[in-house]
C-alpha cells in the first residue's frame, strides 16, 4: 500500500511538472546563452542556444534557473534569459469587434486603434489594434486583436496588405511579438515570424513589388529585412553602416535597390539614403540627402 501511495505521488507530481512546462524564448543576451548540465554556472555547458531561440518544456528549477530542452537536448538555462512567448494576434468573437469604429484597410478588411487618452494626452495602457473581415452586408465574420502591455513615442502595432502570387494578405505586426501573415477571407493565420527573426522595432515602414517580395524597416533598428511573404521566409537583415544611420522612415523598392531613408546620417547631423542590394542586402550606396 505505501509503494502503491508512493507511486501516486510520484505521478501526480510529474503531471503537475508537465502541465507546467512551456516554450520561452531566449532574450535579454548579445548572441547566446548557455545550457547547462545542471542548475549552476558551475555544470558544464552543453550548448550555446542563440538569442531567439525557443526553448521547449520549461519549468521552474532552484538557484534561478530554468529546467527545459533545446532541440531535444535537456539543461537548465538562467530565468534571467527567459521570456514567454507574446502572441502576436488572438482571435476576437465577431460580437466583440468594434466595427462601428473601425476603418477599412483593404476590401473586405477592416481595422480599429484604441486611441484612449488620460488627462495628459498619453495613451492608458498599450496599444490595442483589431483586424476584421466583412461580407458585403457589412457583417463581421472574423476578428483578430493585437495588444502590447505598454506604449511609446513609436506605433508599436501595423496592418500592411500585401500582393503575393496567390492573392492579397493581410501582415499584422507587433514590435513585441512578431509578424503574422492573415488570409483576408477567413482570417486564417497563414504563417508567423517571432519578432526576433523581424527585429525592426516600432513605427515601420515598408514597400512591396507586387509579387511577394516586402522589404521591412522601423525607427527603432537601422536595419530592414526583406521578406518572401509567399513563403513566409526571412530573406536577409541588411547589413547597415554601423554607428553612422539611424531612424529609418521610408523604404522604396527600385530596380537599383532598396532605398532606405534615414532621420540621422553620420552620427546624426544629416539625414540620408542607403541603397540595399534586393539579393543580399549588402550596402550598394550610401550618401547625405541632398
Amino acid at each position: 500500500m505505501k509503494r502503491l501511495c508512493a507511486l501516486f505521488v510520484a505521478l501526480m507530481l510529474l503531471a503537475a511538472a508537465g502541465a507546467a512546462a512551456e516554450d520561452m524564448w531566449v532574450v535579454n543576451c548579445e548572441n547566446w546563452v548557455s545550457l547547462r548540465e545542471g542548475p549552476s554556472a558551475d555544470t558544464a555547458r552543453l550548448a550555446e542556444v542563440p538569442l531567439g531561440a525557443l526553448v521547449n518544456d520549461c519549468a521552474e528549477a532552484e538557484n534561478g534557473f530554468v529546467a527545459c530542452s533545446w532541440q531535444g537536448q535537456q539543461g537548465y538555462i538562467r530565468a534571467d534569459y527567459l521570456a514567454k512567448p507574446i502572441a502576436i494576434c488572438e482571435a476576437v468573437e465577431p460580437a466583440q469587434a468594434r466595427v462601428s469604429e473601425a476603418d477599412e484597410l483593404t476590401d473586405g478588411v477592416l481595422i480599429w486603434f484604441d486611441d484612449a487618452e488620460n488627462a495628459e494626452g498619453e495613451s492608458t495602457a498599450g496599444e490595442d489594434v483589431q483586424l476584421m473581415g466583412v461580407d458585403a452586408n457589412g457583417s463581421v465574420t472574423w476578428a483578430l486583436e493585437s495588444k502590447t502591455p505598454y506604449y511609446t513615442e513609436l506605433q508599436l502595432i501595423s496592418a500592411i496588405p500585401v500582393e503575393t502570387q496567390q492573392g492579397r494578405i493581410v501582415l499584422f505586426y507587433n514590435a513585441e511579438a512578431g509578424l503574422a501573415a492573415i488570409d483576408p477571407a477567413s482570417g486564417e493565420i497563414l504563417w508567423t515570424l517571432s519578432r526576433f527573426e523581424v527585429p525592426v522595432g516600432g513605427s515601420v515602414s515598408w514597400d512591396s513589388d507586387g509579387s511577394g517580395l516586402l522589404a521591412l524597416g522601423g525607427n527603432y533598428v537601422t536595419e530592414p529585412v526583406l521578406i518572401d511573404v509567399n513563403a513566409g521566409t526571412v530573406l536577409w537583415k541588411a547589413q547597415s553602416p554601423k554607428g553612422e544611420i539611424s531612424w529609418l522612415y521610408e523604404i522604396h523598392m527600385t530596380g537599383e535597390g532598396i532605398e532606405c531613408l534615414y532621420d540621422f546620417y553620420n552620427g546624426g547631423e544629416d539625414s540620408g539614403v542607403v541603397v540595399y542590394d534586393t539579393g543580399s542586402g549588402k550596402v550598394l550606396s550610401s550618401k547625405k540627402d541632398e
